[in-house]
């Protein structure tokens, strides 16, 4: 290689390349040939490794001989009854098995009293037949997805607009039917009128009587009663327009010669207060009307409906 040097004020060095550096590359190899190559150097490895147990025709899974041979003969039987089958179903004379009518289920017996059943009393000193595990209370928490709303309000002063507040004290009549569930498996749907209210006096109704009456059967054979009461006239919420509230009778007894219900209320988040042994509803001799106070309430409680099955 050699250099020049030309320039003005400083020499400048330029490369010049030799004719042998100036010489192409051999010709590259044909792609055919090395894909050939390739090949046969593949199809040499293939040959020179040992068989897969599917290349050599061995079954899978692997079975010796004598299992080889109790498989075909299962498979052969197998046939040979799906044979069988199929002609018999071609049979109009033959019924298979499971053609045959299913006997029919004995009804099962109706939860309640039953008509003629002997009515065994509570034992002495016992008036409460129901766990207090079986109390629920009625309070229910805000939902998740609850948003409040604006309400508008009208005041002397003007219009006010408030923030709606979710209702937790609610649904004390599905509350009841629920514990009635867990407890019978049914919800009770019957209604009997005990009194009515009429301005601001309660009359008593014509299923009074019978309504008591099937009240003592349900207890004597503890199965508790969802029963509707009164404390307060003038609402309208119900259908009765008389019942303001529901508890759940357990049992019964007798206090001073004075016959009286006990209830577990679910109008409480105290548990001790809704299944407070002096929740009571008391007999009261000369209107033969029940009324007693709730320590879960703070309520005075007249009967006023019972719910039966």
């Amino acid at each position: 290689m050699g250099h020049i040097g030309l320039g003005r004020l400083r020499p400048v060095a330029i490369d010049v390349l030799t004719p042998r550096e100036l010489a192409l590359p051999a010709p590259l190899p044909d792609f055919y040939q090395v894909k050939a190559a390739l090949d046969q150097q593949q199809a040499q490895a293939a040959a020179s490794r040992p068989h897969t147990p599917k290349e050599a025709g061995y079954p899978i899974p692997f079975l010796s001989p004598a299992e080889q041979a109790q498989q075909h003969q299962a498979q052969q039987r197998l046939a040979a009854r799906a044979k069988q089958s199929y002609q018999q179903l071609l049979n109009p004379l033959h019924f298979a098995s499971w053609a045959q009518p299913l006997p029919r289920q004995k009804p099962k017996p109706k939860a309640g009293p039953q008509p003629g059943t002997a009515v065994t009393p509570l034992a002495s000193g016992v008036d409460c037949f129901m766990p207090t595990n079986f109390w629920h209370t009625q309070y229910q928490k805000t939902p998740a997805g609850w948003k409040p709303r604006l309400l508008k309000k009208h005041t002397k002063t003007g219009v006010k607009y408030v923030l709606e507040e979710f209702n937790h004290w609610r649904d004390c009549c599905n509350t009841c039917k629920r514990l009635v569930k867990s407890s019978q498996g049914y919800v009770p749907e019957t209604r009997l009128q005990v009194v009515a209210e009429s301005g601001q006096h309660l009359v008593g109704q014509a299923t009074k009587a019978a309504g008591l009456a099937q009240l003592d059967t349900y207890l004597a054979q503890h199965i508790p009663v969802m029963v509707g009461v009164h404390y307060i006239y003038g609402t309208t919420y119900n259908a009765d327009h008389t019942t303001e509230h529901f508890v759940v009778l357990v049992g019964t007894g007798v206090e001073q010669g004075k016959k009286y219900y006990r209830f577990f209320d679910v109008g409480t988040l105290v548990p001790a207060k809704g299944t407070d042994p002096r929740n009571r509803l008391y007999q009261d001799a000369r209107t033969g009307s029940y009324s007693g106070h709730s320590y879960a309430t703070g309520h005075e409680y007249t009967l006023s409906q019972l719910r039966f099955k």
